[in-house]
């Protein structure tokens, strides 16, 4: 197994820089596009979650749905291809044109972090998702300047919309850029419309010096929002080094000007991170200092190595005079084939706290390597990993005096990263020439004057409803000016504006929160059982629920597939019908279950006697009530209808057994069943008790012949089964105490048949 050292970095960071978040609830990963198929092998999404109660993941792309549990600390991957073509790697065939089946969406109930991950002998990627803030209309894209022509050199964009007829433009790049795939296009700009869900994917080759560097800064705008991923698959700074340099980046609004980023174990080629202007006449710093003007909103400068500072480690702090891209070059060891490329995110007041939890940080499939972690905090922060305190010392950020930077060792598996200041990650490893880098992090973003409505009859933190993520603990105040518990109280409390004020030390959050609207819940009734007899016309399951519940709610079946609440008992089957309201916000959602069961009456039934059909004792009959929906009861002949099947101590002749459903559906089924006893003695001694013997329970239509014989056969009587049955007597007078034996023969199922035994006579 190839040996492969991670390094995983974590800016804890502090400006009014509005950021974003890697934690959601929906991620979006468009398409990647590698030159050579050598160059893909397997490749997974990685999910992870800190919430406590599990819940169910689900990734679709295309028709495909797959699903997954996760909760805190249990993580899950899932393999998406092992070559190329895959849902996420398009074919050369498949640029240049609306893709209903690449690219992948992901949804869940709670917040989960996603990762996407490649590996090849010789190559290996590392991507992480967004979520909702990688959601935009304009961007500036990123990759790795190149310098010659290599098999397999590339530059490429995903595009992926999240609403119906988007118009997108991919614009602002050099004109002698030449694109490959069918339809590439031509001129200086690139016109496409998108439907929900469906991707795009352009990409030009290093066989032409325009596309070393010429898409770099390239300006993407949308109508409607999209999602972007950029970079290489695969890339160089120089000769035939080169591996994956991918990322997924946000909008040119969430970017900013303010930026730590640490060196990974590359040399100076490779360990250089760029900035790139969104905005004419930038000035960038570097650790403190001027060091040059960008002139051009996209156009970029790599900032050489020399400018990390540091003994232990190094670190470069990066500010500007206007809102940047910044994209870290960085590799895991010194061979340039390991470079990898990390979108940065600008430091803020208001990412999370915790990262919880990377996922296998120490795998890419089944590959096992070695990890890092690097940290960026305030000097006051206290950070901790798997739960257990730091012991390293601190290492200096030049340009500013309230920044110190970790290095920590000997860590694999799942890890998890808290601090008492906001937090964010990152991560770049090597396996060989293999290597990778990717920004792994929890985000937060800058709180927002903004408006909600609030749910009648319900307690509403008014803190939860701030755009953003703040900090807690801060003071409420009311419309009135007056102090608030910031709990909004629907029948005591006004509409209006309610202001939250607190100062952090790192930021002041001042923001307002207009109360709208008390929107009215919606009831979803009280739930029911019901029965519906498979005849029954389609019955509308709205006027089944108990209660007095709303129209216009949403009927689901048992497989959750929405329906319009008519039940048609032909062809819907038994289960729990939902009826619920589930877009009332702000209220909670609402849903009751009516339990519906089809019932019908048995499609045959199945008479089983525990004797024959001639016996010498009184039978036990079973009955077995097959095909049917029902519940059934039983009968025996006219007597009482009963529960159990089975009927006991039944006496000689002709039975009826019938079946019905409890609950009246359909029409009972009835079979006969023919019980035939013979006595095994009779004692004809004149006591009127037992004086003649005969078989009893002899259907008419068996047509039967009764025979008597001695113990030697020879024939004594033959006697009437009809009548009353033979006395004992003989030609010679009256027999002795004795066995005899009988002999009957009778038709049944027009097939004619025979009986043998004995029976005992007693004087």
């Amino acid at each position: 197994m190839a040996f492969f050292r991670i390094c995983i970095y974590v800016v804890l960071a502090f400006s009014s820089i509005e950021a974003y978040s890697q934690l959601g609830n929906k991620h979006w990963l468009p398409p990647i596009h590698s030159r050579s198929s050598e160059d893909v092998e397997d490749h997974y999404v990685y999910l992870s979650t800190p919430s406590e109660t599990p819940f169910e993941v689900t990734l679709r792309y295309g028709n495909t749905v797959i699903s997954r549990t996760i909760s805190a600390g249990i993580p899950t991957s899932i393999l998406i291809g092992a070559n190329k073509p895959s849902p996420i790697f398009t074919s050369d065939s498949e640029l240049n044109t609306p893709l209903e089946s690449k690219g992948i969406v992901l949804s869940g109930s709670e917040e989960f972090y996603a990762s996407f991950r490649v590996r090849s002998p010789a190559q290996a990627g590392y991507l992480t998702t967004k979520g909702e803030a990688a959601l935009g209309t304009s961007f500036r894209l990123g990759s790795l300047p190149q310098s010659s022509e290599v098999e397999d050199k590339n530059f490429f964009v995903g595009i992926m919309a999240t609403e119906d007829n988007t118009v997108i433009s991919i614009s602002d790049y050099n004109n002698n850029v030449v694109f490959e795939g069918p339809n590439s296009p031509l001129g200086n700009t690139i016109d496409i419309i998108l439907n929900e869900g469906e991707s795009y994917a352009v990409s030009g080759y290093t066989t032409n010096p325009a596309n070393y560097d010429g898409f770099i800064g390239a300006l993407v705008t949308s109508d409607k929002p999209i999602v972007v991923n950029t970079g290489n698959g695969l890339a160089g700074f120089q000769g035939q080094s080169r591996d994956y340099t991918i990322d997924q980046i946000v909008p040119v609004e969430d970017v900013g000007d303010e930026y730590v980023v640490i060196e990974g174990n590359g040399n100076s080629t490779t360990e250089r991170p760029m900035v790139m202007a969104t905005e004419a006449n930038t000035e960038v710093f570097i650790n403190g200092a001027l060091y040059t003007t960008l002139q051009n909103a996209g156009d970029y400068i790599l900032i050489p190595n020399g400018n990390y500072r540091g003994t232990s480690h190094r670190n470069m702090y990066i500010t500007s005079s206007k809102n940047v891209y910044v994209y870290q070059f960085l590799a895991g060891d010194g061979n340039e084939a390991t470079v990898g490329m990390n979108f940065i995110p600008p430091l803020s007041c208001f990412f999370q706290k915790e990262v919880d939890l990377i996922p296998e940080v120490d795998r890419i499939g089944n590959t096992t390597y070695e990890g890092d972690i690097i940290v960026t905090t305030r000097t006051d922060a206290e950070l901790t990993v798997n739960g257990n305190n730091i012991s390293e010392s601190p290492e200096n950020v030049s340009g500013t005096m309230d920044w110190v930077t970790y290095r920590l060792d000997g860590y694999s598996g799942n890890v998890s990263i808290a601090s008492t200041q906001p937090l964010a990650v990152g991560l770049f490893g090597f396996n060989g020439s293999a290597g990778f880098g990717g920004y792994y992090s929890g985000f937060g973003s800058i709180p927002k004057d903004s408006e909600t409505k609030v749910c009648d009859l319900v307690l509403t933190d008014l803190f939860e409803q701030i755009q953003g993520n703040p900090d807690p603990g801060g003071a409420w105040t009311a419309p009135s000016g007056a102090t608030h518990s910031g709990f909004f109280d629907p029948a005591s409390d006004v509409l209006g504006v309610y202001n939250y004020y607190l100062d952090t030390g790192c930021a002041i959050i001042d923001v307002d929160l207009e109360i709208t609207e008390v929107v009215t819940p919606k009831n979803s009734g009280n739930s029911n059982e019901i029965i519906v007899c498979l005849e029954s016309n389609p019955l509308n399951l709205f006027s089944q629920l108990l209660g007095t519940p709303d129209t216009g709610g949403v009927w689901m079946d048992p497989d959750g597939i929405v329906f319009d609440g008519v039940f048609d008992p032909s062809t819907f089957v038994s289960g729990d019908y939902t009826y619920g309201f589930y877009d009332n916000l702000p209220c909670e959602p609402v849903e009751n279950i009516l339990n519906v069961r089809v019932s019908s009456e048995p499609e045959t039934i199945e008479i089983n006697r525990d004797t024959p059909l001639f016996s010498n004792r009184f039978a036990t009959i079973e009955v077995n009530a097959e095909g049917g929906l029902g519940d059934y009861e039983y009968q025996l002949d006219e007597g009482f209808w009963q529960d159990e099947a089975i009927f006991e101590e039944v006496p000689s002749g002709t039975h009826t057994i019938s079946v019905r459903d409890k609950n009246g559906c359909g029409n009972p089924l009835s079979e006969t069943v023919d019980i035939v006893f013979y006595p095994s003695f009779f004692t004809p001694n004149g006591d009127n008790v037992n004086e003649t013997w005969n078989i009893e329970g002899l259907n008419v239509s068996m047509e039967a012949e009764l025979f008597i014989f001695d113990r030697y056969g020879a024939l004594l009587a033959q006697i009437d089964p009809y009548a009353s049955g033979w006395d004992g007597l003989h030609i010679n007078g009256p027999l002795p105490s004795n066995d005899y034996w009988f002999l009957v023969n009778y038709t049944e199922n027009a097939t004619r048949k025979s009986f043998k035994s004995h029976f005992t006579l007693k004087r």
